[in-house]
């Protein structure tokens, strides 16, 4: 995820000047413990579009091609002047998902953010806790900042009251999706809503950077 993350505070700014808007449905349907299929939609527009279709193939990144590169499953849902919208999807299975999920090796290259799963043994059933690190959900930006010296310079420049300002401003133009479908029944989770056992959150730029913690759910088999 270097070329997304080194460039994203750069991108948001484009965004912002353009009236570009970036929106990422992210959904994870869990079968069991070792079995979870990831589903990513983008949908950019603007100058953002405009410079992921110009990605080159040395660029990390969720690239439509890169993520085929890595065995995901790559639908192009519109591809016009200053707009671009695909769907990636892949399954982790067996030994890839208890590796993904453990955080021993990632995928987060493609993924964006970082899913993980903890298990307790109770005695009586075991818990299976699922979550996306609330740092996770600030990474895209934070860890762009700490890279790139001239969002640093920017940071330094105009202070804390720039960042918010930027943060409320420029809220509404980034959206976030996030949806887990679970097995087992659920006894606890931070979800925005629920139908059975599928819970779902959304974030706004601003919301998800102010997250204290990210989402969660956790199952009981």
């Amino acid at each position: 995820m270097k070329f997304f993350k080194k460039h994203f505070f750069v991108y948001l700014i484009m965004v912002f000047i353009a009236c570009g808007t970036v929106a990422i449905d992210y959904s994870a349907d869990f079968q069991g413990p070792d079995d979870v299929t990831v589903t990513i939609d983008y949908m950019l527009t603007g100058e953002l579009a405009e410079m992921l279709k110009d990605a080159s193939s040395s660029d990390d990144g969720p690239t439509p091609n890169n993520m085929e590169a890595s065995g995901w499953s790559v639908e192009i849902i519109e591809d016009v002047p200053e707009t671009l919208g695909f769907k990636g999807t892949k399954r982790f299975q067996g030994e890839d998902a208890l590796q993904l999920l453990s955080g021993a090796t990632l995928d987060t290259d493609n993924q964006v953010y970082e899913l993980r799963m903890s298990e307790t043994d109770t005695g009586d059933s075991i818990e299976y806790r699922i979550e996306i690190p609330a740092q996770s959900l600030k990474d895209a930006t934070t860890d762009a900042q700490s890279e790139d010296s001239s969002a640093n310079a920017t940071n330094d420049a105009f202070g804390k009251d720039m960042e918010d300002w930027m943060l409320e401003t420029m809220k509404d133009m980034f959206d976030l999706d996030i949806s887990f479908i679970v097995f087992g029944e659920i006894i606890e989770t931070n979800a925005h809503h629920q139908l059975d056992n599928r819970m779902s959150w959304n974030y706004d730029l601003k919301t998800s950077q102010e997250a204290t913690e990210g989402p969660y759910v956790i199952t009981r088999v």
